[in-house]
């Protein structure tokens, strides 16, 4: 039984040539994607606002987060639904390539999650849709939470039980950039 998987990805407009790299990328996986839920942040929400708004439109089994900025290697949505089926996961935690930068926790490259003590990674995951909807997970502000809406998102679901599964496997590329926006919508012009 094939497991279907929506892509989601945050952008805002100024980033339409990062944006259509990361379609590229969804596009030339070597198993392809049930869907792409994107959405466009026109009011400076931000990215937890804009991530929240194309997560609420996914109705497949499996989410795939991806920042508009950043791209799959051909096989991430493979290795990543090989990982859960070996692991029974509800998140599979792959690892990523740095581009134009340096990575900012090697040590936690394939480091398994332990939900008491969170840990560093990157949003770009595979995450089972129902168990986000079952905990209630949802991205919220930095400035409500005090902490980078994705790394929240995570403690959410390490709370509320969701099973994370790590692999050292480099799945993605995480570009680093003097347009990085790090989800905080006074960061980014029209």
């Amino acid at each position: 039984m094939r497991m279907s998987v929506t892509v989601v990805i945050p952008t805002i407009p100024i980033r339409r040539d990062y944006l259509n790299r990361a379609l590229v990328s969804v596009m030339n996986q070597t198993v392809p994607v049930e869907s792409v839920a994107i959405a466009m942040d026109h009011k400076k929400s931000g990215a937890w606002a804009t991530r929240q708004k194309a997560l609420d439109m996914v109705k497949t089994e499996w989410v795939a987060f991806l920042d508009d900025d950043d791209e799959f290697l051909p096989h991430h949505i493979q290795r990543c639904l090989q990982a859960q089926a070996e692991s029974g996961a509800d998140v599979i935690v792959p690892w990523y390539e740095v581009v134009g930068g340096t990575d900012p926790v090697p040590l936690h490259r394939g480091l398994q999650v332990d939900p008491l003590h969170m840990h560093s990674f990157g949003i770009t995951c595979l995450v089972r849709t129902q168990t986000i909807r079952d905990i209630g997970a949802f991205f919220h502000p930095r400035e409500q939470v005090g902490l980078p809406e994705d790394f929240h998102f995570w403690i959410q679901m390490g709370q509320g039980g969701a099973r994370f599964f790590s692999i050292p496997d480099t799945t993605w590329k995480w570009h680093h950039h003097g347009a990085n926006t790090s989800g905080m919508p006074e960061r980014w012009e029209q």
